[in-house]
């Protein structure tokens, strides 16, 4: 995806303001998740498109936590939150990797997308178009997409609006993680000590000089073993030193602001044995995050957490074990719903004949001969640890 990324043309001169004003709305989002509202109108803003939401979803039991929008009608949202399951199995959402952008003529041909059950009782009532998203956040059963839509009298998708939507997904996975990891309503400044302070997530706090202004108890706990990363001359450092070079460096550009950071990455892996941590980073020099961190004098926030092991094998694994096509892994997904095969049809807007014929791929590739015996292989890929409520 980085690559990908790279390869894509910066904003142009009439697309900045709008650009950094988005980029801006997203980072104020990690400490305040109300200013996601903000953040959707300000991607339709830039991307000059009328609908945008942020869905935070548990796969586990197919319920929607919360979610944040811009443009959609009420009664579109209503149907996209009761029926968004036959959506996710449409797209084939669980073997999206974190943070790429998916146009729907990237995943299925249209001719299947408007044959679909959720296509024609759900998107054609409400003139809906074309849509394209990402997967913001993934951990275990847990999910945050992000859905961007063009209606009817919006006209299609541009090809600008796709490369500026993959500009704008590092910025919304690395917001989105950090609201995630601080489990926070908001964060207010008159509370703002004792809040980090009692926070279970590590936070350390550095001025423009990249300096360690403020470290919570988290945060010392996590670097007390020295394994990973210390702080030394009033710097936070990671060990290794290959990982200290782009450690420093993001920052650095980190402290620099949001525009420093575009293409920056969403997390940094800092080795350690079994005291490894993830240091994700946010930019506090502007917008409300700024104002918010004032009394620290802080110019960026490194969030420190040991590796989160995923509560669930996501089906992308089993795509890759088992070398599954896109489409046949929407019908995996499927199957291990409860759905039959003529539901599946229906939902994917395709024959039942071609759902067999799918079917019987797969049964080649898995080496089994009934479609029973290709769930109990799917549900003995799952992993073992037990799930806590």
């Amino acid at each position: 995806m980085d690559a990908e990324i790279a390869s894509i043309p910066p904003p142009e001169a009439d697309e900045l303001a709008a650009f950094s004003r988005a980029t801006g709305a997203i980072y104020d989002a990690a400490l305040d998740p109300d200013g996601w509202t903000a953040a959707t109108s300000a991607v339709n803003d830039l991307l000059q498109l009328p609908q945008t939401a942020l869905v935070f979803a548990d796969h586990q039991n197919q319920s929607f936590a919360r979610y944040y929008h811009s443009g959609w009608p009420p009664d579109l949202i209503n149907a996209m939150m009761a029926r968004g399951f036959e959506w996710a199995l449409q797209t084939g959402m669980a073997s999206w990797p974190v943070g790429a952008v998916r146009h729907i003529d990237d995943l299925l041909p249209r001719h299947e997308f408007e044959a679909s059950r959720f296509f024609r009782e759900v998107l054609k009532p409400f003139r809906q178009n074309e849509f394209m998203g990402l997967i913001a956040m993934q951990e275990g059963s847990r999910i945050a997409t992000v859905s961007v839509a063009s209606t009817d009298e919006s006209g299609p998708i541009r090809k600008r609006s796709i490369a500026l939507m993959r500009l704008l997904s590092p910025h919304i996975c690395r917001s989105v993680k950090i609201g995630t990891a601080l489990g926070l309503t908001t964060l207010r400044s008159d509370m703002l000590e004792s809040v980090i302070t009692s926070l279970a997530v590590g936070v350390v706090l550095v001025n423009a000089d990249s300096r360690v202004v403020f470290t919570n108890p988290a945060a010392l706990e996590l670097l007390k073993s020295g394994r990973a990363a210390r702080i030394t001359s009033s710097r936070l450092r990671a060990q290794d030193p290959v990982t200290e070079a782009k450690f420093s460096v993001a920052i650095a550009n980190c402290a620099r602001g949001a525009t420093a950071v575009e293409t920056g990455p969403i997390s940094i892996a800092i080795p350690g044995g079994e005291d490894s941590l993830v240091a994700t980073l946010l930019p506090v020099s502007s917008g409300a995050r700024h104002n918010v961190l004032r009394p620290f004098a802080a110019a960026a926030a490194v969030f420190l957490q040991m590796p989160a092991m995923q509560a669930q094998v996501p089906l992308a694994a089993l795509q890759q074990l088992y070398g599954l096509t896109p489409a046949e892994l929407r019908i995996a997904a499927a199957l291990m719903s409860g759905l039959s095969v003529a539901d599946i049809a229906d939902i994917l807007g395709i024959g039942e004949a071609t759902v067999r014929s799918h079917l019987k791929s797969m049964f080649q590739k898995c080496g089994v001969n009934r479609q029973a015996e290709l769930i109990q292989l799917f549900g003995r890929a799952m992993s073992p640890v037990s799930r806590q409520g």
